[in-house]
């Protein structure tokens, strides 16, 4: 889900939904609404404008924990928000190629009625499934339009990769027009994208990767995450992040989720890590604090400002995070999500400089 500010009054929510049923099967779609939607109303009820994926060939809306891979992101340089949609695709059987196998849709013309993917005003394809799984709008060259980025899975031949694109994007493009690439060198999956901010205090919005599953120095599935500072658009081995951290526990996770924003009301903005537990573990889940401006180096939980643990195992604390001003004081509280606590029905935690400086 992805919400913003509606010019007209109040706001526009987007919801993916991949696996949504169209004409022609499991074609997936969004649904956008205005403000609410009226309690006991469908989503297809309550839409003002619905994008199925049919007639592309696989689902539209690419896939996180919780949804559908949907964001409003400044990338074009038109000056309002547009709609991005992953589109990460399917492949029919085992070995063959789909022509338009996976792609990112943008819209910025007016929404309404019925639409499908054909109605976008630019795509960036690839040939396999496996494009988009996760995307993210950061200004890592600082020029005030953010930059598209966008995972590419194992399924392009290689290792999982994080792209970026230029800003403005203008037109229809394809993989091989991006102009960074980030390569993780392992079979580990890249599991999230997030514009931190400036959490190293340059002037330049930051961009972090993880990986909870990545599995190294002796530990299973202990997690990974690094930090690629702004301005660098040059790509490389994500090994060579200049701010990193691996977990030192089998089954910790780190890496799933991660947000920045200024917890102590200082002026800079923080750095949080989720580690949120998993197999073969039966942990918790715990969020890791480091505060900004955080300097290029090994991070661990040694050199941590704070850390809050989940309060029972297999509650995946940390799975999901959020930094917002909920007060309008200029300090950030956070929401943590434990999807798997109260045995499975879940929690969201709100938690204010008290409990994160404790």
């Amino acid at each position: 889900m992805s919400l913003r500010e509606d010019p007209a009054g109040g706001y526009l929510l987007a919801v993916g939904a991949m696996s949504a049923h169209g004409a022609l099967g499991r074609t997936g779609a969004v649904y956008l609404l205005r403000d609410e939607l009226p309690s006991g109303e469908s989503l297809q009820a309550g839409a003002y404008a619905t994008i199925s994926g049919d007639g592309a060939g696989f689902s539209a809306g690419g896939q996180i924990a919780l949804g559908a891979e949907v964001h409003w992101l400044t990338v074009s340089g038109i000056g309002a928000s547009e709609l991005v949609v992953a589109a990460p695709g399917t492949t029919p059987l085992p070995g063959d190629t789909v022509p338009d196998g996976a792609a990112i849709y943008a819209f910025d013309s007016s929404m309404t009625g019925s639409l499908d993917v054909f109605d976008a005003d630019r795509k960036i394809t690839a040939p396999k499934a496996g494009f988009g799984f996760h995307i993210a709008g950061w200004d890592g060259d600082s020029d005030g339009i953010k930059n598209l980025v966008a995972t590419q899975g194992s399924a392009n031949g290689s290792h999982d990769r994080v792209l970026a694109f230029s800003s403005p994007w203008v037109n229809d493009l394809t993989v091989d027009d991006a102009t960074a690439a980030w390569t993780l060198e392992s079979s580990n999956v890249v599991d999230r994208i997030v514009d931190l901010g400036d959490v190293t205090g340059d002037g330049v919005p930051d961009l972090f990767t993880g990986a909870a599953t990545w599995s190294g120095d002796g530990f299973a599935r202990a997690g990974a995450a690094w930090v690629v500072p702004g301005g660098n658009l040059t790509g490389g081995s994500m090994l060579d992040a200049a701010i990193h951290l691996y977990g030192d526990e089998d089954g910790e996770g780190v890496g799933y989720d991660a947000t920045g924003g200024d917890f102590d009301g200082d002026g800079n903005v923080d750095l949080i890590v989720g580690c949120y537990g998993l197999s073969p573990a039966a942990l918790p889940g715990k969020i890791v604090l480091f505060l900004g401006p955080v300097p290029d180096g090994a991070l661990d939980e040694s050199v941590s400002d704070s850390v809050v643990h989940g309060e029972y195992p297999f509650d995946q604390f940390g799975m999901n995070l959020e930094s917002l001003d909920v007060e309008s004081d200029g300090v950030a509280e956070l929401l943590v999500g434990a999807p798997g606590a109260d045995r499975d029905m879940g929690r969201v935690y709100l938690l204010g400089s008290d409990a994160l400086l404790q």
